[in-house]
């Protein structure tokens, strides 16, 4: 995720210069610094690629033709493409998270039926310029939940709390059942799941018969016993594996990644499971 502390523009117009934006994958994941921008403000600019956000820290006021809106630490929402905005920090350390990118990356090319029936209306809508979404409404919070958690796999202090926080999501989500967990750390007890700072940990899951992995990056190294975990390749495995090619594909993916350490340094610095698959397409 890169970190963002001024505005350029297109020569001869004031529609962003989205730095890192790529045609064959249109999406950059930034930190926004907002009080060290020139003159304390970001200036008028618009672009074409769609902008859901997420304040972290402090308030910020939103401009666009039609008005004006306050997001509070905490708040967020939709800039609609096209969408002509400025923004003004109201206070000190101000601090954003944006995921900017084309509709391109949802729909596809526009004769998709996806795009024609549940993109297009959006994006065309005149009258929609933003979407503001504000933790005391319930059902915007669960979606300003997940804004959040886009941006960053776990913020746990250590290794064993990382990986419960996945475990635990993943069951939130209905991956794996509730022993899952001990079953992870039993595994663990008896004998390493570590390579090279690398976790692999494994186990059987008895919800469902698909084969579930789950990767972790943490932004530093994670300590644990004798190691410094930097990413986490969590597999769980159906009680009956219908497909061994399918698993033995997995594992052999899984360590051609873990001995190829460039590719570890990008994943490292991967901002969110989008930047994390940006990365696993370019290798490819």
């Amino acid at each position: 995720m890169k970190i963002v502390r001024g505005i350029d523009f297109l020569e001869g117009s004031r529609e962003e210069q989205l730095p890192n934006f790529e045609s064959n994958f249109p999406y950059i994941a930034s930190r926004a610094e907002l009080n060290q921008y020139a003159e304390g403000i970001v200036p008028w600019h618009w672009h074409k690629a769609v902008e859901v956000f997420y304040i972290e820290r402090g308030n910020l006021e939103y401009s666009t033709p039609n008005g004006y809106y306050i997001f509070p630490q905490g708040s967020g929402g939709m800039v609609n493409s096209n969408v002509l905005h400025t923004t003004k920090p109201q206070g000190d350390n101000t601090v954003q998270l944006l995921h900017i990118f084309d509709p391109s990356l949802i729909g596809g090319e526009t004769e998709n039926i996806i795009v024609q029936k549940y993109i297009m209306p959006i994006i065309t809508a005149g009258e929609l310029d933003m979407i503001p979404l504000y933790p005391d409404n319930l059902e915007q919070k669960e979606v300003l939940d997940l804004i959040k958690k886009a941006f960053n796999l776990s913020e746990q202090e250590d290794y064993t709390s990382a990986l419960n926080y996945i475990i635990d999501t993943l069951e939130k989500r209905g991956y794996v059942d509730a022993d899952f967990k001990e079953r992870v750390w039993e595994k663990e007890s008896k004998s390493s799941m570590i390579i090279d700072n690398i976790a692999i940990p494994h186990a059987v899951q008895k919800a469902g018969d698909a084969i579930v992995l789950s990767v972790g990056v943490f932004r530093e190294p994670m300590p644990y016993k004798n190691d410094n975990i930097q990413v986490v390749f969590l597999l769980a495995l159906p009680e009956e594996i219908r497909d061994e090619n399918l698993l033995i594909c997995v594992y052999d993916e899984i360590m051609s990644l873990v001995k190829n350490d460039e590719l570890i340094e990008k994943i490292t610095h991967s901002g969110n499971y989008i930047d994390f698959m940006k990365v696993l397409y370019k290798r490819n």
